[in-house]
């Protein structure tokens, strides 16, 4: 069993009844992706995997995730960056390989650069 984690934000500071957050918060502050293996009912980290093809994703957070079992591949939609600005796109990451991952960036309105999953 793997467990795979992607961007995220880094937990608010605590403040009092009253007071308000410190301005200027990032929005998203990670763009690392973590595998977790469980080995004999213990889970552990895995080492980063390497982004073997396309570019690495971005900071982000408050994005939606899914696994499609048939090729193992991880599509990532949308979120937000360390400023806030919304992501409109989607990538794909190929899950095979922990160790090394590929990623691949689909353009708003290129449903073509999507290639069919035929299943066995």
């Amino acid at each position: 069993e793997k467990l795979m984690v992607y961007g995220g934000r880094n937990p608010l500071p605590v403040v009092e009844e009253g007071e308000e957050l410190p301005k200027g918060l990032p929005m998203a502050d990670h763009a690392s992706i973590h595998v977790l293996v469980c080995e004999k009912g213990a889970w552990k980290w895995a080492p980063e995997p390497e982004i073997t093809g396309g570019e690495k994703p971005s900071v982000r957070a408050r994005h939606g995730t899914c696994l499609i079992p048939v090729g193992k591949k991880v599509v990532i939609f949308g979120g937000c960056n360390a400023a806030g600005t919304l992501h409109d796109d989607v990538l794909v990451l190929t899950a095979q390989n922990i160790a090394k991952m590929e990623c691949v960036a689909i353009p708003k309105g290129k449903p073509e650069l999507v290639q069919p999953v035929n299943p066995r």
